[in-house]
């Protein structure tokens, strides 16, 4: 399954609107953030239909006039709030962006952890790191901070983090553990997530957990507190040192959502080290969302966007891929794409892969 390129053609005064509208995109932004956190957007939602006049919404979210209408005359010209005689309601695009899971998720990602630092994105592709990571503190990149982020970007982080995995694990689980599959390793486990979830999948698979000490740390206390300990091994390391991953004689190696944070070369670095230390026989599975495989344009759309968080904030130098480009890194490393399940989850397309010349 893939999404074509859109190709739609503009009249003049069209394509001068829309340029307009995104030279002042980010005062809608703002706009958006500043309704949600005074209680305009959860008024008018409480509201529903009917709406509410001026005064009732002032005195329902306790704005004064001038901060009630400023916002308000950005929500109507921008179709998330409509003005019927005296009484202001949600649009169908507001009543979306007020209550829809998905894109709440995606807000709040944006304007707790990404919008302050997207404003260093300039001098991230010029010197090739995350210039924009200094607003939270000063790591090469932000995986060693992610605990010591301030509470409100790292609830958003783990949110958006979390969101599409709890969307796609359940959908891959069944996928990955069957023709005889009963280990598995972890490259890039983060929290644990995916090793919890497969040992409670089934009693008798075992997880070895790659990644960085303070992710391995994690790992273990989340998988004492489960009583799993004794089914999780962790090899603390960092994926891009010249050591070796470890033998783990696993039928079956996984990376989701981990690739991505990457450039080209160390993706065909960390695959080929994988490559070295799979058995022949293994599978390896990669879950990632990519770019030409959406069921929507929107989401090609989201996914190009968001891919500046990258770039801005995570490490200066990944993005999320486009599917054609990422299928020349695994080959590069020595892989073939054995079957492909796309559609889990949100976004995610799941490729199952093998070594080359060992069906």
């Amino acid at each position: 399954m893939k999404t074509a390129v859109s190709s739609r053609r503009h009249s003049a005064l069209e394509a001068l609107n829309e340029a307009h509208r995104l030279a002042i995109s980010p005062f809608v932004f703002q706009a958006m953030v500043a309704m949600t956190d005074l209680g305009l957007f959860k008024a008018l939602d409480d509201a529903g239909e009917a709406g509410l006049t001026l005064e009732e919404l002032q005195s329902a979210s306790g704005c004064d006039e001038y901060t009630a209408r400023s916002l308000l005359e950005v929500a109507v010209r921008f179709d998330v709030v409509q003005k019927r005689d005296a009484n202001y309601s949600l649009t169908d695009m507001g009543i979306f962006f007020v209550n829809d899971l998905h894109v709440g998720i995606n807000f709040r990602f944006t304007r707790d952890v990404c919008y302050e630092g997207l404003t260093h994105l300039t001098t991230s592709f010029k010197e090739s790191r995350p210039a924009g990571l200094k607003v939270f503190g000063e790591w090469p990149t932000i995986y060693p901070g992610i605990q010591k982020l301030p509470p409100a970007a790292k609830k958003s982080w783990f949110e958006f983090d979390h969101h599409y995995s709890d969307e796609a694990y359940p959908k891959a689980l069944p996928l990955v553990f069957k023709d005889g599959i009963d280990s598995i390793t972890d490259v890039g486990g983060n929290t644990g997530k995916w090793a919890k979830c497969c040992c409670e999948w089934r009693d008798d698979i075992r997880v070895a957990v790659v990644d960085l000490p303070e992710q391995c740390e994690t790992v273990d206390m989340v998988m004492a507190e489960a009583g799993l300990s004794h089914r999780v091994t962790t090899y603390p390391m960092n994926v891009l040192s010249d050591q070796p991953f470890p033998k783990t004689e696993t039928k079956a190696w996984w990376m989701s959502q981990f690739l991505d944070c990457f450039s080209p070369d160390q993706i065909v670095s960390i695959l080929k080290k994988a490559h070295a230390a799979m058995a022949d026989d293994a599978k390896l599975f990669i879950l990632e969302p990519f770019i030409g495989r959406q069921p929507f344009p929107v989401a090609d759309a989201c996914l190009a966007a968001m891919s500046l968080y990258f770039t801005a904030l995570a490490n200066g130098t990944s993005r999320f891929y486009p599917y054609d480009e990422f299928v020349i890194y695994l080959e590069a490393a020595g892989f073939e794409i054995e079957r492909i399940h796309d559609g889990l989850g949100m976004e995610h397309t799941l490729l199952v892969c093998r070594k080359k010349g060992h069906a």
